[in-house]
């Protein structure tokens, strides 16, 4: 069996990984090609395009690199006729993959999506592309079912990947909790506009540790070059954001996979974003949600605060954490009961991976 794969961010390259090792786990003669990153790479070394080229998020961004996109997409689609993939399997990147479901399904290829658009959060009408070019929907959160049931799709939820595997990694690596981390964002964009306030943050606490672990395919060098300062002498940069996160008890952290991860290993944190204004004044017209971090869109409440835009500022910092380290234990609470009902017991990529082949092959 051939399959295609196209993740085009830092998580769906983590998510990619998995996936790509339990298929070759379940079939060792599968043949995979992908769109991806470093993590995928250490499993399969048949790689088309690097994250570090493909990973552009925001309105404006996305204007900006019109030309460099639509070369993509003619990569994608050229790529794509002379592999025959069997399958293509899209993760994340909805921007991108929607676009190459769309010509996908026009050539009857068999398609399939894992970590589906957030559609209940925003850009609903991606929804009626995703039930007519996508053959399987896989989604990662339970409340995704329901949802698009309401569509007349049949989501399949396996557990979430996430949560298994940070069980896993605590329950291996026993630690003490006694930092804060910093995790500006894992795309230039978001260190631009959030390493500074970071950085001031630190160095007006010179009594406490901070880590801040480096996005992929950046150096201390690079950081240097983006925010024009060196980090204050209390900030310690480390390669594993996992290993950060498990050390440290309190987070400043940009809205993302970081924010739910966070909350996995069970740090108190204040979500933090900025984004280009234009951006943000189109994104405030399309978001349905009134929240930014997963961990209180899978509450629908405040569990965690959010600062956007402008009041993401180091009096705003200041004051939420004392606050928040004053309320530690409520928010933990809350985050055992987010937890609840997140399917831990099983690995979810080889569930995923079984699934898959069990779907497609027959038909391939």
């Amino acid at each position: 069996m051939k399959i295609y794969i196209i993740a085009g961010e830092s998580s769906g390259d983590y998510y990619g990984s998995k996936i790509i090792e339990s298929l070759q786990s379940l079939d060792p003669s599968i043949q995979i090609r992908f769109w991806g990153g470093d993590k995928m790479l250490a499993v399969n070394p048949n790689i088309v395009k690097h994250i570090k080229e493909t990973a552009i998020m925001g309105f404006v961004e996305v204007l900006k690199n019109l030309r460099k996109i639509s070369s993509f997409i003619r990569t994608a689609k050229s790529d794509i006729k002379d592999f025959d993939p069997d399958l293509i399997l899209f993760i994340d990147y909805p921007g991108f993959n929607l676009r190459i479901a769309k010509w996908a399904k026009s050539k009857d290829y068999k398609t399939a999506y894992y970590i589906a658009p957030k559609v209940w959060a925003w850009k609903e009408s991606r929804v009626h592309k995703l039930k007519k070019y996508i053959d399987k929907l896989y989604v990662i959160f339970p409340f995704e079912v329901d949802y698009f049931r309401q569509f007349d799709i049949n989501a399949t939820f396996l557990g979430n990947p996430l949560a298994f595997d940070i069980q896993r990694y605590k329950s291996s690596n026993p630690t003490t909790k006694q930092a804060t981390a910093l995790l500006p964002g894992s795309r230039k964009q978001e260190l631009k506009r959030h390493l500074d306030l970071l950085y001031d943050y630190a160095a007006s606490r010179p009594e406490n540790t901070f880590y801040l672990p480096l996005a992929q395919g950046f150096s201390e060098q690079d950081l240097a070059h983006i925010s024009k300062r060196n980090p204050p002498e209390n900030v310690a940069f480390s390669k594993d954001s996992w290993e950060v996160l498990n050390a440290c008890d309190f987070g400043i952290i940009a809205s993302g996979t970081a924010s739910w991860e966070a909350m996995l290993f069970g740090v108190n944190q204040i979500v933090i974003y900025k984004a280009h204004w234009l951006s943000y004044l189109i994104a405030k017209q399309l978001v349905k949600t009134k929240f930014i971090s997963l961990v209180n869109i899978n509450a629908q409440k405040t569990v965690i605060p959010e600062l956007i835009q402008e009041d993401a500022n180091l009096q705003e910092l200041d004051r939420l954490t004392t606050q928040l380290k004053a309320e530690k234990s409520t928010v933990l609470n809350q985050y055992t009961t987010i937890n609840t009902g997140l399917k831990v017991e099983e690995n979810p990529f080889e569930l995923f991976a079984q699934n898959l082949l069990t779907s497609f092959s027959s038909s391939s």
